[in-house]
C-alpha cells in the first residue's frame, strides 16, 4: 500500500474517531446541562412565585401587558404564545405570554351576568367584577417572567463549554496527526 493511501486511511480513521468521541461527549454534556437547566427553571419558578404574588397584589395589568392582551384580541391566530424581554421593577426579565380565553361554556354559568351567578359567589365576591364574559373571548393573558440574567448566563455557559470541548478535540486530533506524520512519513524521508 502506498504511503499516500496509508496517510489518508489513518486520517479518515482519526477523523471518524474524533467525530464519534465528540458526539458521545457532547451528548453527555448536553444531557447534564438539560437536567441542570430544568432544575434551575423549577427553582426560578419557585422563587418567582413570591415575586408574582407581590406584583399581582400591588397592581393590575400594566400598559405593556394590556398591549399584549389587545394584540391577542386583534390577531386572527391568537393562540400562539409571545415571548421577549422587558424591564420590570428595575429587573430585566424574559417573558412568555399566552391568551386566557373562555373556551368552556360552563364558565358562563358564573360569569355571564350577576343574575345568573350562584348566590354564594355573589356573597363572597360581590356583583361588580367578573361578569360579562363571552364564549371564546380573550379576557387576559397568562404571563410568566424569568430573570433574563439566568437565561443569558445559561446560554453563555453552554457556549463556553461547547467551545472548550471542540478546542480540546481538535487539539488532540492535531497532536495525533502530528505524531503520526513524524513517526511514519518524516522518519522515512
Amino acid at each position: 500500500m502506498k504511503i499516500e493511501a496509508k496517510v489518508n486511511l489513518i486520517l479518515i480513521s482519526i477523523f471518524i474517531s474524533g467525530i464519534l468521541f465528540s458526539r458521545i461527549l457532547l451528548s453527555n454534556l448536553l444531557e447534564h446541562k438539560t437536567q441542570t437547566e430544568i432544575n434551575n427553571k423549577v427553582m426560578t419558578l419557585m422563587e418567582l412565585n413570591n415575586y408574582v404574588r407581590e406584583y399581582t397584589n400591588q397592581s393590575n395589568a400594566d400598559d405593556f401587558e394590556t398591549e399584549i392582551v389587545n394584540r391577542f384580541r386583534l390577531s386572527e391566530s391568537n393562540t400562539k404564545p409571545v415571548s421577549g424581554y422587558r424591564t420590570l421593577l428595575g429587573t430585566k426579565l424574559y417573558y412568555t405570554a399566552k391568551p386566557f380565553s373562555i373556551n368552556d361554556k360552563s364558565c358562563l354559568g358564573c360569569h355571564s351576568t350577576p343574575e345568573e351567578a350562584p348566590k354564594s359567589q355573589l356573597a363572597t365576591y360581590g356583583a361588580k367584577n367578573g361578569f360579562g364574559w363571552k364564549l371564546n373571548e380573550i379576557l387576559g393573558i397568562q404571563i410568566t417572567y424569568i430573570p433574563a440574567e439566568q437565561v443569558i448566563q445559561y446560554a453563555y455557559h453552554l457556549f463556553i463549554t461547547v467551545t472548550e470541548i471542540v478546542t480540546i478535540i481538535f487539539t488532540v486530533v492535531v497532536i495525533i496527526i502530528n505524531l503520526f506524520l513524524k513517526s511514519t512519513i518524516l522518519q522515512q524521508i
